[in-house]
């Protein structure tokens, strides 16, 4: 019954009016465990990703102090696996299961109380990385440039993360978490990454 809820869920995208389900996705619109290595040969600290992220993490969510965090990378790879890459009217979104019980109350999974666990967890930093492994993947495999707002936003339609235990079809939106990460954000974030 929790998948047949996820699958049905209906979801919205920004900057459309249009409502779509999952189970209306066909297998040639979709990727399942994209995995993704970034290569870090220009050397960087955390506390850069930090100072980029500072006032998104703010506005979006809050957070006003984060732990202590000053690590330099110098070198190495991150590895990672998208749970689900997927194609609705030519863009490009992802989407995330999270398991969590959030306190095992329905109602901890209305909006306020996903946009606290997605911040507890630090769940954003994980999308903003998978935003730009997406990113990656569409240039080097399918020629999308992505040097521009309007393509960015032509092409990027943004990021789900499904909390499975809160999603039913009678109570709309509950569970499920919505991003469209603002392409500057992903712009800065990309010139540390390279």
């Amino acid at each position: 019954s929790m998948v047949r809820s996820v699958l049905s869920a209906r979801l919205t995208m920004r900057g459309t009016d249009d409502v779509f389900r999952l189970d209306m996705i066909g297998r040639g619109d979709r990727l399942s465990e994209l995995g993704f290595n970034f290569a870090f040969t220009n050397p960087f600290s955390t506390e850069q990703i930090e100072d980029v992220l500072g006032n998104y993490a703010l506005e979006r969510f809050g957070l006003n102090s984060w732990p202590e965090w000053d690590r330099y990378i110098s070198g190495g790879f991150m590895t990672g696996f998208i749970d689900l890459i997927f194609r609705h009217n030519g863009r490009y979104c992802i989407a995330d299961w999270k398991s969590n019980l959030i306190g095992a109350k329905f109602r901890n999974f209305e909006q306020k109380g996903l946009c606290a666990e997605m911040c507890r967890h630090f769940y954003f930093l994980q999308y903003l990385f998978y935003t730009a492994a997406l990113m990656k993947f569409l240039r080097q495999r399918l020629g999308i440039r992505l040097e521009s707002e309007a393509e960015y936003n032509k092409y990027i339609g943004g990021v789900y993360y499904i909390f499975l235990r809160g999603v039913a079809p009678d109570a709309p939106g509950r569970g499920i978490f919505y991003e469209h990460v603002p392409f500057g954000l992903m712009r800065r974030l990309e010139e540390i990454l390279r």
